[in-house]
């Protein structure tokens, strides 16, 4: 992957990890259209959430503080929410990555398949604006982190967006917009951490500098951008954009 097609990956991970519409899934295509195969594409797209993951990090750095070092019982239950949600996407999600890094070929027409993925997407958050339930005060569970761990679990498979379908569970759970936003992008960062160490320990991924340099940019593009989007997804439907995005990569394919 030459410099330039790395730094708009990281470019492209830097604004759409906060946007619920598959950073993954466009940045699997778009690597595939410049020449990279499905299970490269796919595992570069991955990787990228490294860059995110250190920007989600520094800006959720006082909630983090309070997950090392529990300081009340709210600290403790997000703390037990974190670790069984880890737990459960790593149980659903480990046998999917697995699965398309394989040498299956039931994933042969990419962007057909990324595209009927956006569809989903765009349908969840067609389906998530009918929701307006509330949970009392902020207060997680161990049922939460199962049943939200799960469908980040799902995420894996490109074109499922992560925060869309954890956002879409949590608010099924009760919570507020605001702090199910929050609760998404915490529980992304053990997931990610895990996957990168994975790839570096166990699978020998095969670094190069320009991996490094597209998640560079990805975590300052990250840094810079994602207090601006978490206000924006509130005020914005995205669903129109995920269903266009992947009715154009269906046509693309056949045509």
């Amino acid at each position: 992957m030459n410099i330039i097609i790395a730094a708009i990956a990281g470019l492209l991970q830097g604004i759409f990890e906060w946007i619920p519409i598959s950073s993954q899934g466009i940045i699997s295509m778009f690597l595939v259209l410049t020449g990279q195969d499905f299970s490269s594409a796919v595992n570069i797209a991955l990787f990228l959430h490294v860059g995110t993951m250190f920007a989600v990090i520094s800006f959720f750095k006082d909630d983090i503080k309070g997950l090392v070092k529990p300081k009340n019982t709210k600290d403790l239950n997000l703390l037990y929410f974190i670790l069984s949600s880890t737990f459960i996407s790593l149980l659903i999600g480990g046998p999917i990555y697995l699965f398309l890094n394989s040498d299956s070929t039931i994933f042969s027409s990419v962007n057909v398949f990324i595209g009927i993925m956006l569809l989903v997407t765009g349908a969840l958050q067609i389906i998530r604006k009918n929701f307006s339930l509330r949970k009392m005060g902020s207060e997680t569970n161990l049922n939460d982190g199962l049943i939200v761990g799960a469908s980040q679990g799902l995420s894996v498979i490109p074109g499922i967006s992560r925060s869309g379908i954890t956002v879409f569970s949590l608010l099924l759970r009760g919570f507020n917009a605001d702090y199910a936003l929050k609760l998404s992008f915490l529980m992304s960062v053990p997931v990610v951490f895990i996957e990168s160490m994975y790839e570096a320990v166990f699978k020998g991924f095969g670094f190069d500098l320009s991996y490094l340099v597209a998640a560079l940019i990805a975590f300052f593009v990250g840094k810079l951008t994602i207090g601006f989007f978490l206000k924006f997804v509130k005020k914005v439907d995205f669903s129109a954009f995920c269903i266009i995005l992947g009715f154009l990569s269906i046509v693309s394919a056949i045509f």
